[in-house]
Order: structure tokens, then sequence, then C-alpha cells
């Protein structure tokens, strides 16, 4: 028997389809570049670690110059930056266990110390250098740090390791190594908190050019003339004058992020 049903009248043994409900877009927010320096524990945070990349660059700059004006090597430069890199990679994971168990700021504030005493320390090493006595352990020091040259320049046999303070120099580099890792170990999981989610690209973004701004200024620093009555560039005044400005780098960067803000 024929419906009398029209199409238009015509009832889905489904039942009605769903209305489409469209998305709603909201207005996008407009590009904030200094997002993460509205908020003033990252700000501080911030300071603090610039300070701390231009002090290490700066003191970096000075040992590479003095030790290659007392031994005329090419080895001594690059065992500068083997012994810095060795507290790298050996206590990386113990540091990165410590920050977790522990106060990462008291971590970053007890390396900065630590930093600054071993600057003073190579500051008065570099100062007093001919007065340390040629004791056996460093004479036994800088001959195995003479063969090790010989090793690797064999074709250019000027240098010399006769300066006591040399194997003094590299011990200080490997507490001042260590400081830094447990420094940066701590300062990398305390970086997170200090933003919430939405700006924490741009708090990358910006302490990734911190450490770049801080990487330039810092030997650019080294290399300027001081406010002095000398007028005489760093490199012609020593290099305790570098560490000096290392040593008041350290405790300002752990004032700065002391702060009761972080």
């Amino acid at each position: 028997m024929p419906s009398d049903l029209t199409p238009n009248e015509y009832e889905s043994p489904r039942g009605p389809r769903p209305a489409i409900v469209r998305p709603i877009i909201g207005e996008a927010r407009p590009h904030d570049p200094y997002a993460a320096f509205r908020f003033g524990g990252f700000s501080l945070f911030t300071i603090g670690n610039l300070l701390s990349i231009i002090g290490r660059q700066m003191l970096a700059v000075a040992v590479e110059w003095e030790m290659y004006q007392r031994t005329h090597s090419a080895t001594a430069l690059g065992l500068v930056g083997l012994v810095i890199a060795i507290p790298v990679v050996t206590l990386s994971l113990p540091a990165g266990h410590l920050a977790d168990r522990f106060s990462r700021k008291k971590i970053i504030l007890i390396s900065q110390i630590f930093s600054a005493l071993t600057s003073v320390a190579l500051a008065l090493v570099s100062w007093q250098h001919l007065a340390i006595p040629q004791m056996s352990i460093l004479r036994q020091g800088n001959g195995v740090l003479s063969a090790l040259a010989a090793i690797f320049e064999r074709h250019h046999p000027a240098f010399h390791f006769d300066d006591a303070s040399i194997p003094i120099i590299y011990a200080l580099l490997f507490i001042y190594g260590a400081a830094r890792t447990f420094a940066w170990a701590a300062r990398s999981s305390f970086f997170p908190s200090l933003v919430p989610r939405d700006a924490f690209a741009n708090a990358v973004t910006w302490n990734n050019s911190v450490f770049q701004i801080g990487s330039v200024v810092g030997p650019a620093a080294k290399l300027m003339r001081p406010m002095s009555v000398t007028r005489l560039p760093v490199t012609e005044v020593g290099r305790p004058p570098a560490w000096r400005i290392d040593v008041h780098v350290a405790p300002a960067s752990a004032l700065f992020q002391k702060s009761p803000m972080l």
C-alpha cells in the first residue's frame, strides 16, 4: 500500500541527525616578546645567570692567556678545557640527583660561593706564582704535563713546564668546574618553576639568548681597557683583575638568585 508521506515528511528510523556545532574561535592574543620578564623571579634569575656567565667566560680567557704565556704550549690550552669538562662528564648525574633531593636554590648559592673562593685562589696563585716553592708533587705534576705536551707537540719543542703554579691552577680549575656542574644541574631544574606554562617558551628563548650574550660579552670585557690609572689593557695589567671581577660577580649572582621572589 503506497504511503501518503511526502519526501519532506519522511522520518529516518535512525532518528534526527545531531546538529553540527562549529568550534568557537577566540581572538588571538598579541605576541608579547617580554612575557617571561613580567614575572619578577625570572627577571632576577636571568640577571644572576648573566653575571655568572660573564664571569665564567672572563675567567676562561684569563686562564688560557696565562697558561700559554707561561708554557708556550698548545697542549696546556687544551688541558684547560679538558680539566673543566671532566667534572661536567663525571658529576652531572650525581649533581642532578642532588638537585632533586635538596633545595635547588641553596645548591646554586653554595656553588656560587665555591666559585668565588676558587677565583680568589686563582688570583693569589697568579699574583704570587714566583713565590710558590718547588715542592716534589708540583715538580712531578709538571713532569707529567711536559710528557703529555711532548706527545702532541713533537715538532714544536719550545714549550716548558717549570712554573710551580701550573699544577695548582689545573687543580683549582677542576674544583671550579665541579662547582659549576652542581650549579648548572640545580639551575636547569629550577628554571621551569619560575614562569607559567604559557610563558615557558618565551623564557627558554630568553635563557638561550642570555647565554649567547654572556658568552660574547665575557671575553670582550676581558680584553677591554679597565677603568684604572694605568689605562692599560687587562692583558697588559695581568690576569688577577679578571679574577677579581669574577670574585665580585659570583656573590652578585648569588644575591640576585637569593631573592625571596625566587
